[in-house]
């Protein structure tokens, strides 16, 4: 359903715009208000903005192109690790993606939801909140706001959370949440053998 929404994201978007990893050496990468005043005085009416907070040190921007480049360029004149452009189709979770999200929230409308029977944090506020609306609302908001991963598992750890579990191949979310949280547990199922390990782990913690 994202997918058929984000269809109809501007034709430029998909075409101009892209997302882009930014590694700081300190321990969290500055605000991008800073790093992006610069790249909208030189062209102004394109949009770079942070769109994944995954861990410390690592961020994902995103908006037009040639913006993206220039702040890539920024960073690292400023104390950027490096900045590598990534190979998706579209802008995700920029603003670029708002008509794409609105577009997703008329078709949710339509996608009956129950509420959760465990609770659940929507990335795109680190709340809870189990009314179908609301989870309706964030779902369409998420397509084009920045994913709050690094608060998220702050939030999960509050909560009393010691294993987290991803689910699909890779590893790549048992990692950040490694480097956001070292005192969490994770386990990435990939397999029959990892599945059977996360099992016991949580009967016997």
């Amino acid at each position: 359903m994202r997918c058929r929404s984000c269809a109809f994201a501007p034709r430029r978007c998909k075409t101009r715009s892209l997302p882009a990893s930014v590694r700081w050496r300190r321990s969290w990468a500055p605000t991008m208000r800073p790093l992006s005043r610069p790249v909208a005085k030189r062209r102004r009416g394109e949009v770079v903005e942070p769109v994944n907070f995954n861990a410390p040190g690592q961020l994902v921007i995103a908006g037009n192109k040639a913006a993206v480049e220039r702040a890539i360029a920024v960073g690292e004149a400023r104390g950027a690790k490096r900045g590598v452009m990534l190979p998706v189709s579209a802008p995700f979770h920029s603003s670029l993606l708002k008509r794409a999200a609105e577009r997703l929230a008329q078709r949710l409308a339509r996608v009956n939801i129950l509420s959760p029977a465990i609770a659940v944090l929507h990335n795109v506020d680190v709340a809870e909140d189990p009314a179908p609306d609301a989870i309706r609302a964030a779902l369409a908001r998420q397509a084009a706001s920045p994913v709050r991963w690094a608060e998220t598992i702050r939030a999960f750890a509050a909560r009393g959370v010691t294993h987290v579990i991803e689910c699909g191949p890779g590893k790549v979310l048992s990692g950040l949440v490694r480097r956001i949280d070292e005192n969490l547990t994770t386990f990435a199922l990939n397999d029959r053998a990892s599945i059977d390990e996360a099992l016991a782990a949580i009967q016997a913690a």
